[in-house]
């Protein structure tokens, strides 16, 4: 059981790694050190708590760690901790922070608690770092942990009302030209990130033990999120939960070849969403069944349908992820991989109904698509 933990904690912090060299190199991802420059506040009206799912907090937490404000994570007895970065920044702390697990117990974390209350803790190491800042008032670390869990706390009442904006100003979130940044393709991340790009197909050129079973691994990990689903979606003893797992349970279905189950859950998922229009899920539902059905007919030959599947995707409200991460592009690729181009700049103009906070990425794959390119999509291939 310690192996396969071990084991899984590895495969969390390699699957963004390719993404992390993106991130911008800026000195205030820690929320102490923010509560330090008086960047968060304590809320006038504390914010209150009430029950929350284990997916609630997950999508709240994967806001934070889009934001680059946690690295690491773990479930507890009282709900999901979330390990934060060190203020202390350099360069080899960012990669280690990403690729090594330390021990918790000298780390700054914030936990996330199942009856919507937040909790935080400053690690040793963190205060020993945040002491040699020059400030104005001395505060105390129990006045720190308080701030910064109000203000947590704060931002995820936002964050569920859908008030991405309230979310972000909670945490202290200034936009890029507010502090100092270098620019991801110029910034040492990006170089390390490269460097150890060539040096992993170095290996794998030699075939070194190590990499041997990497895509067996891959198949694993994609039977293992397959299994996750199906447990969920068998765990569902309500109309509504069944609700919330048909999407994902029809997702790794296509993903794992399972095509007719793919297509049954999907169909299952879409005649459900006229009874949870008002629900906070339906923006995801309406987006993961028309996409997974639109990628069984793009499997099938049938372009023109599958073409009606992405606009019906593109009709989602939003919800509060696609409203932050923005929506899943997996059926624009297949379609823009059979020359449709058109179809393809018309999702993106539906998705701007609800994607405001894109930073600029739809401006981007549209020219990329008027110029006859295809976008390099990313994370977005896998939300």
């Amino acid at each position: 059981e310690a192996i396969a933990k071990a084991d899984d904690g590895c495969r969390r912090r390699l699957a963004v790694l390719g993404f992390y060299g993106h991130r911008p190199v800026r000195m205030d991802y820690n929320l102490f050190l923010r509560a330090v420059e008086k960047l968060l506040r304590n809320p006038a009206e504390k914010a209150s708590a009430s029950s929350c799912s284990k997916a609630e907090i997950l999508t709240f937490a994967r806001f934070l760690g889009s934001r680059w404000l946690v690295n690491h994570f773990g479930w507890t007895a009282d709900g999901l901790r979330l390990r934060l970065p060190s203020p202390d920044f350099a360069l080899w702390t960012c990669w280690t922070d990403l690729m090594i697990n330390f021990s918790w117990r000298r780390r700054s974390q914030i936990c996330l608690r199942r009856d919507g209350s937040v909790f935080a803790q400053l690690g040793d190491k963190d205060l020993r770092a945040l002491g040699k800042i020059p400030s104005g008032d001395s505060i105390s670390k129990a006045e720190l942990e308080e701030v910064v869990a109000a203000s947590a706390a704060e931002s995820w009442k936002q964050f569920r009302a859908g008030n991405i904006p309230a979310a972000e100003r909670a945490l202290g979130q200034e936009a890029d030209s507010e502090v100092f940044v270098v620019s991801p393709k110029t910034g040492g991340t990006a170089k390390m990130r490269w460097l150890l790009a060539v040096l992993m197909v170095l290996m794998i050129a030699i075939n070194l033990p190590p990499f041997k079973g990497m895509v067996s691994n891959s198949v694993v990990g994609s039977q293992h999120h397959l299994a996750r689903a199906m447990r969920n979606l068998r765990a569902a003893k309500t109309e509504e939960k069944r609700f919330y797992a048909l999407g994902d349970a029809a997702k790794e279905n296509f993903a794992g070849g399972n095509i007719p189950d793919a297509r049954k859950y999907a169909d299952e998922l879409l005649t459900l969403l006229p009874k949870y229009k008002t629900d906070w899920n339906y923006g995801n539902a309406i987006q993961d069944a028309n996409l997974v059905l639109g990628r069984i007919a793009v499997k099938e030959g049938e372009i023109d349908l599958a073409k009606k599947f992405l606009q019906q995707s593109g009709d989602s409200h939003g919800s509060p992820q696609m409203n932050s991460f923005g929506p899943n592009m997996s059926l624009a690729l297949d379609l823009l991989k059979h020359g449709e181009r058109d179809a393809v700049l018309e999702y993106f103009l539906r998705c701007r109904k609800f994607w405001k906070m894109d930073h600029g990425k739809l401006d981007q794959w549209t020219g990329d698509v008027q110029k006859g390119r295809t976008p390099d999509f990313g994370a977005n291939l896998i939300y």
